[in-house]
């Protein structure tokens, strides 16, 4: 087991990452989510935040393992607190890469960027493991691209993620893969078929 493995510091950003992947908010709004910001409405649990950079409201339905973590951290003060105390961004990605290697993810990448239509190299290949790109990145962009593919519309993926209805930074976050793109060109060309 992975959690047997982490320390404290660890585990907490362990926590954060999940709660992360499930609500696609920036780290800077996560930290920011309190004990108020949790609601139960017709029997069920959600996230009410409003986002720090775009000033985008947004309800989320909370998945029962995101309640559990919300419990876990929100004690049993009737006061509001702060749910996530993580530090800084610095801090969490750290702790972020560590648990990455922990969980044996070092096969070895190239990293690169793409740069006015050519892809450039970043670092030597040699020198970049997976998990030395873990980030806080990797939680928000794991959470729109999943929210996308099970094929949520983008207009309330935007909300849920606080990006600005015209906002292009919101693709940089999205990662289709080839095989997801093959089966939808391939439903399509099914559909074309019977007509």
């Amino acid at each position: 087991d992975l959690r047997a493995q982490l320390n404290a510091v660890q585990l907490k950003a362990l926590d954060i990452f999940i709660f992360g992947c499930a609500v696609g908010l920036r780290f800077s709004d996560l930290v920011r989510v309190t004990s108020k910001d949790i609601k139960k409405m017709e029997g069920a649990w959600y996230l009410s935040t409003v986002s720090k950079k775009t000033k985008t409201a947004s309800l989320v339905r909370l998945p029962d393992y995101a309640i559990d973590i919300v419990k876990k951290y929100q004690g049993r003060s009737k006061r509001i607190v702060k749910l996530f105390r993580a530090g800084n961004l610095h801090a969490f990605n750290t702790a972020l890469r560590s648990i990455g290697e922990v969980a044996g993810w070092t096969e070895v990448l190239g990293k690169q960027r793409t740069r006015n239509g050519k892809t450039l190299n970043v670092t030597a290949a040699s020198q970049t493991r997976f998990c030395d790109l873990m980030s806080s990145h990797l939680m928000r962009r794991s959470a729109i691209t999943t929210m996308l593919l099970a094929g949520m519309p983008e207009h309330l993926v935007r909300k849920i993620s606080g990006h600005a209805t015209n906002s292009p930074s919101f693709y940089r976050y999205v990662n289709y893969t080839q095989p997801f793109l093959d089966q939808a060109i391939e439903k399509m060309h099914d559909l074309l078929k019977k007509q």
